[in-house]
Parts: C-alpha cells; sequence; structure tokens
C-alpha cells in the first residue's frame, strides 16, 4: 500500500479564503455536505464554489431539484458578474436585477456557461444520478459534482414506496462516496437538517443531520443566517467537521444582493472579485 503527502492531494480551493485557511480546501474523492435553516445560504454557498470550480478550469456537473437549469444559470452568472455588472430595472410588475450589458452577458455565459453540465430531470420518476454522474465524468470529464437538496428529489420516491427515507439517504450518500473514491470525484451536496431540529444556527451536527450522515462525510458546513445582523455580520458558516479541525470553526458572513455573493466579514476578497471574463 503506498501513502501520499498530504500536500500533494488535489484539492479545490473555496471561494471563502476562511475555509481554505481552517481546512485547506475540499479535497478530491472526498464527499463535502451543505446544511443549514431554510433560505439561509446553502443553495447560494453551493453555486458559488461551482463557479469558483469553473473559474479554476474544471468542468462541473449540477442537479438541483429546487431550481430549473435556466433559473441555476442565471443565478450562477450572476455570481459571476458582480454587483458593479448589475443593474436593477423597474418595470409595471416591479423591479427585477439585470446584468447591465449585453457583452458581460456574453463573455460570461460564453466562459462559464460551456463549462457546467446543468441536468434537469423531465422525468415523472427520479433519476438514477450514480448512472447520470458516470456519463458526465465519462463524456464530458466531469470531476466535480453538485446536488441541491438531496432529499427533496428523492423523499417523494421513497414516500410512494414506503421505504424509510433516512435509510434510503444514508444509502445513497454511500453510494456517492464509493463514486468519490473510484473515480478521484470531488462531490458537494446539501443536505437540509431535520425537522425536530429546532430553530437557529446550527450548533450539533449529529442532531441536525443525524449519526450515519455525519460518518460518511468528509467535511460538514452549515450555513445560516442570524435572525438580526450582529454587527456587519449576516449569518454564520460552521465547518463542523473535517480531517483537519478538532473543533467546531466559524466565520461570519455577508450577502451581496445583487449577485447574490456570500463573503467572509474579516477577508471579504470574494464580494468585489473581478472573474477572469473581465480581466
Amino acid at each position: 500500500m503506498s501513502s501520499k503527502n498530504i500536500h500533494e492531494w488535489e484539492k479545490m480551493q473555496s471561494s471563502i479564503e476562511p475555509i481554505n485557511q481552517m481546512i485547506g480546501g475540499f479535497k478530491f474523492s472526498d464527499i463535502v455536505l451543505l446544511t443549514g435553516r431554510s433560505g439561509g445560504g446553502k443553495s447560494t454557498l453551493l453555486r458559488q464554489e461551482v463557479l469558483y470550480a469553473i473559474e479554476n478550469d474544471y468542468d462541473v456537473f449540477m442537479y438541483s431539484s429546487k431550481f430549473s437549469d435556466h433559473q441555476l444559470l442565471r443565478q450562477i452568472l450572476f455570481q459571476a458578474a458582480g454587483a458593479w455588472n448589475i443593474e436593477e430595472k423597474s418595470s409595471d410588475t416591479g423591479g427585477s436585477y439585470v446584468i447591465s450589458s449585453e457583452y458581460a452577458k456574453e463573455q460570461i455565459t460564453e466562459q462559464y456557461g460551456n463549462k457546467i453540465i446543468l441536468f434537469e430531470n423531465r422525468e415523472e420518476k427520479e433519476p438514477d444520478l450514480l448512472s447520470v454522474f458516470k456519463r458526465a465524468y465519462n463524456i464530458f470529464g466531469c470531476r466535480i459534482f453538485a446536488i441541491d437538496d438531496i432529499t427533496r428529489f428523492y423523499l417523494e420516491e421513497v414516500k410512494a414506496s414506503e421505504k424509510d427515507p433516512i435509510l434510503q439517504q444514508e444509502k445513497l450518500i454511500s453510494q456517492f462516496k464509493n463514486f468519490a473514491r473510484q473515480f478521484n470525484a470531488l462531490i458537494y451536496f446539501v443536505s437540509p437538517p431535520r425537522k425536530n431540529t429546532g430553530e437557529g444556527i446550527i450548533d450539533n451536527a449529529n442532531k441536525a443531520l443525524g449519526g450515519k450522515q455525519v460518518a460518511l462525510a468528509d467535511t460538514i458546513i452549515s450555513v445560516d443566517k442570524y435572525p438580526e445582523k450582529e454587527g456587519n455580520a449576516e449569518g454564520l458558516i460552521k465547518i463542523h467537521k473535517d480531517r483537519f479541525i478538532d473543533e467546531v470553526s466559524n466565520i461570519d458572513i455577508g450577502f451581496e444582493p445583487k449577485s447574490g455573493r456570500l463573503y467572509s466579514i474579516e477577508q471579504p476578497d470574494f464580494k468585489d472579485y473581478r472573474f477572469s471574463w473581465e480581466r
């Protein structure tokens, strides 16, 4: 059996710099679980990490049970644009944000649109994601995979079959983990907390997710909004589990409303980060 120096591990850096400083980024062959209350920012962080991976020249497969492929792409392109390239457009039915120039829209779409494989399921039953993963790996060379809300798309099928949803979800995560190890892939997925975990910031990953999910994931991060702003901070990232930390680590965060970017309060570089399309 051969060993490998941890400095030689292939890793994907996070868009949130304090995460890189605390755990060194996300290791390929690992499972990264993102959780948090509804509306807290976990899907925002997922899309942002997908965009950052594309910026670093990785092809990414993404599937969401909450948004259409068109909605997902729009959200990611807005994050790539940055607030300075977005303006509010008023109409009789209200206001909405738009990318301010056709040039910016074309450049962003050309540079990032072809690097992300957005899978929209149009079948009545939920897809065999592992088979879809393998096709994305073999055909498009995808090695980073992102699934938004693992429970939502899986739960209806589980209800129909009267199977235990927790056990089925754990089985699926276990299959993801085997895939990640076999193909040296990095898999991010969003898993909402259990309904009986109360309100507020998630402090206990085992209580929020269950011991088996916690055991299967290599890295666990929660994203939540504060009930009221605490200074400049609007929310909190907690790193609950990783091979390089012994205790929970906290990162205060803010949200940029136009671009939909999430950023560290102490190191807000990503708020104004200019992607390569406009450098």
